[in-house]
Parts: C-alpha cells; sequence; structure tokens
C-alpha cells in the first residue's frame, strides 16, 4: 500500500467518506445494510486469507452511487466505483489497491455480470445476499413492499422471484451453508403467510 497514512486511520476516512453517501434510517440500503454487510463479511473472512482492508473499504464503498441511480440511469455499482475512485486516489493509495476495491464494487453487482474473481469480491458478492435472506430478508422485503405500494400478495411473488433464488448464487461453502438455513426462514414465513390468507 502506497499511502502515507496509517490502516486504522485510512479506514477511518473511508467511513467517514462513505456515510455522507447512506441514509441512516433506511434499513434496506442505507447504513444499516452496509453495516451488517460488514458484520457478514468479517464472518465469512475467518474462513480465508483475506486482505481486510480493502474487504473493508469495498463493503463500505459498494452502494454508494445508489442514490444516483434512478437520476442517472445507470446501475449503482458503475457509479460507486466513479465515486470512489477519486477518493482513494485523494488518500495515495496506489493503483493496484484502487482497481481490486473497484473490481469488489463492480462483482457485488447482479446487472453488471462481473465475475468476483478475488476472495474479497467473492465475500461482499455472498454476504450482499445473505442480509436478503433470514429475518433480516423477511424484514426487508415487507418494507421494500409497503414503500412501492405492494400489498400481502406482493411480498410472497418477492419471495419467489427474487429471494429463493439467491442461495443458487452464493460461491462460497460458508455461505452456501448460512444461506440455506436463512432461506428456510424466509420460505417458512412464505408459506405460513400464504396459508393465513387463504383460509
Amino acid at each position: 500500500m502506497n499511502s502515507t497514512i496509517s490502516p486504522n486511520h485510512l479506514l477511518t476516512e473511508v467511513r467517514n467518506f462513505a456515510k455522507n453517501f447512506y441514509d441512516e434510517a433506511d434499513d434496506l440500503h442505507g447504513w444499516g445494510h452496509i453495516t451488517r454487510v460488514l458484520k457478514i463479511s468479517e464472518n465469512l473472512a475467518k474462513f480465508y486469507s483475506v486482505d481486510h482492508q480493502t474487504l473493508e473499504m469495498g463493503v463500505l464503498l459498494h452502494d454508494i452511487g445508489r442514490k444516483e441511480e434512478k437520476i442517472k440511469k445507470r446501475p449503482h455499482a458503475e457509479l460507486s466505483v466513479e465515486i470512489a475512485t477519486p477518493f482513494l486516489h485523494s488518500l495515495g493509495l496506489g493503483d493496484r489497491i484502487i482497481s481490486a476495491v473497484a473490481h469488489i464494487i463492480r462483482s457485488h453487482s447482479f446487472s453488471l455480470n462481473v465475475t468476483p474473481e478475488s476472495i474479497e469480491a467473492k465475500i461482499l458478492s455472498d454476504a450482499d445476499k445473505l442480509d436478503a435472506l433470514g429475518a433480516v430478508g423477511i424484514y426487508r422485503v415487507c418494507a421494500y413492499q409497503a414503500l412501492h405500494g405492494g400489498d400481502i400478495g406482493s411480498v410472497i411473488h418477492h419471495c419467489h422471484d427474487k429471494l429463493f433464488k439467491l442461495e443458487e448464487l452464493l460461491l462460497l461453502p460458508p455461505s452456501k451453508e448460512l444461506g440455506q438455513k436463512l432461506t428456510k426462514r424466509v420460505r417458512d414465513f412464505q408459506e405460513q403467510l400464504q396459508a393465513e390468507i387463504s383460509k
């Protein structure tokens, strides 16, 4: 790493920068999502030899372009890279580190169809999906549908069309093991919900 900033100070700078782009009150894609994905990523990283600083920078910055996605009508991951790159250069980081972070950000996006190559990229890709499953995933799908005018039927369809497909997209064995458990929680909820409205 070419930066003259100490590792701890570097991550503090990145964290402070990233927080400007996330809504504290938004549990779907705001700061709460970032902190959860960071925790999941740290747990997955225990199984691998990982560059923890690069991983954390990727996690913190991966959604900073989301607010501009609808305005600019471009994938948020691409926008996130464009916002993050000059900032990381300003910290004195070298091209190798910045490219690694950019890859982590780009490859978490389903729409960009970039295959995660590094272990750090695979971890973020999986962690981002795992945050959409389990009890948190149930909360998120209900909140999302409520915000967008959906109803109970929309929640059920969202589970079928999106959430139940996430498990097969997970890349790492520890992610797949956890994903199986979290998907079951969503499936149990969806089946119970379906049963109750069918009575």
